[in-house]
């Protein structure tokens, strides 16, 4: 399991040795080792979020199909040699940030810090990463193994079992509420807040069907938090930083630093011209007449792609994901930001907390719905059921991460399989 003891540096945002190069007992001395352990994390959570999040998701759900790459086909198609070595990065990655946390935390309390509230802000976020981790593993695998401490490579390959889906869940529901606890209410963009662990303490008590405990989180969230509501849908994804996104993993320019997203999916009368993704017909024929979210996410009209120089007309029907076209640089890069939660996400969520009842701000979820629908140039509604939620969040939240889960957790992923099987090749590193 070298991702239990390595650290990641792909993005080189941390220039400092990895600490798996470090003694232990000469790095963690002050604080400002924590500072750039810290970094370290936030590294590896950029790699997850560049390399794994979305493909792991979007082509997994009906929105997307893979082409050209066998491991993107094998993905979407569900297919059984994922567990032989696809799948194996994103176990990697995961357990890389989780052991990472791990580093911090078991150390820290042993060090002085004269400002104790930046000590709890670095401890906070460690749990929170060590939550999401276990978060992750738990929805993708539905087995893993719980870490709560850096372990070695000995012990790495002496483990004995694998604990289920509700274990993990239990490490991350702690890890995220005692972050909760201590995290700073306001940071710098990108960096974990209380309000980020709140969002994700939400996001897991909805995908385990728990809307009453996420009700507090979520209008903690909606009122408390800098996030707000965004009233031009093609705003959101324009530029980065907008007042939506509660929690993005933020990329610059440059090589190995940009994103890897832009001509993921270029199609053209239903046929891959750029990219490794083509777009379902489902998905096409979801949006109603007159969305704008769909001319927001699926930009047509005269295009030149910056790949391979061809030039499409407006007739010929080309589609393309603008959400993650930010400062493309015609290098299949960009500085676009991958947002992981926002505004809408938990307003969306709220309105399904609230089934009939009414919330804060008088909020009813026929009226959350109805300002999203709102926005996107469509009529209103007279009445609203979970399914209209459920479309609406489709609708706002292509390649964005979330369709994928709201399949899982509603009961329609179509006969594919909800989790991924633990990689036969970590099993074996693990003797089992």
């Amino acid at each position: 399991m070298v991702s239990l003891f390595l650290v990641n540096c792909e993005g080189e945002l941390l220039n400092i040795s990895p600490v798996s190069t470090i003694s232990t007992s000469t790095f963690y001395k002050q604080p400002s080792d924590f500072e750039e352990a810290l970094i370290g994390i936030y590294d590896a959570f950029q790699g997850f979020a560049d390399n794994e999040y979305l493909r792991f998701t979007e082509l997994r759900s009906d929105n997307s199909d893979g082409v050209e790459q066998a491991s993107f086909v094998d993905i979407s198609r569900d297919a059984s040699s994922l567990n032989t070595g696809v799948t194996n990065g994103l176990w990697h990655r995961l357990y890389s940030f989780i052991n990472l946390s791990n580093a911090i935390l078991d150390r820290i309390d042993d060090v002085p810090f004269i400002n104790e509230s930046r000590k709890n802000s670095i401890k906070g976020q460690g749990l929170f990463f060590r939550g999401l981790g276990h978060y992750y593993v738990g929805k993708f695998f539905g087995e893993g193994v719980v870490l709560t401490s850096q372990i070695e490579i000995t012990e790495a390959q002496n483990i004995t079992s694998l604990v289920n889906q509700d274990a993990l869940f239990s490490q991350a529901e702690s890890d995220f509420s005692e972050a909760i606890d201590v995290l700073s209410v306001t940071v710098g963009f990108g960096e974990v807040s209380k309000y980020v662990a709140e969002g994700f303490l939400a996001d897991y008590y909805m995908f385990t069907g728990q809307p009453n405990k996420a009700m507090p989180l979520l209008e903690s969230v909606l009122q408390e938090s800098d996030a707000s509501w965004e009233p031009i849908f093609e705003n959101i994804h324009a530029t980065d930083q907008n007042q939506e996104v509660i929690f993005a993993a933020a990329f610059a320019g440059g090589i190995d630093i940009a994103t890897s997203y832009p001509q993921w999916a270029v199609t053209t009368d239903g046929l891959l011209v750029d990219g490794f993704t083509t777009y379902t017909d489902d998905l096409l024929n979801h949006f109603e007449d007159g969305d704008l979210r769909r001319l927001a996410t699926l930009e047509v009209g005269e295009w030149t792609s910056p790949i391979s120089g061809i030039t499409f007309a407006a007739a010929q029907n080309e589609v393309r994901n603008v959400k993650l076209e930010n400062g493309n640089n015609g290098n299949n890069q960009g500085t676009g930001d991958i947002i992981f939660i926002r505004y809408t996400d938990m307003l969306l969520y709220y309105a399904e907390a609230l089934e009939n009842n009414t919330g804060i701000n008088g909020w009813t979820a026929r009226s959350i719905v109805n300002q999203v629908r709102e926005r996107a140039g469509l009529p209103l509604l007279s009445e609203v059921n979970v399914d209209d939620i459920l479309q609406e969040r489709r609708s706002e939240f292509v390649w964005e991460g979330q369709r994928w889960w709201d399949q899982v957790r509603t009961n329609n992923t179509a006969g594919i399989e909800a989790t991924y099987e633990v990689p036969e090749i970590e099993l074996a590193r693990m003797g089992l």
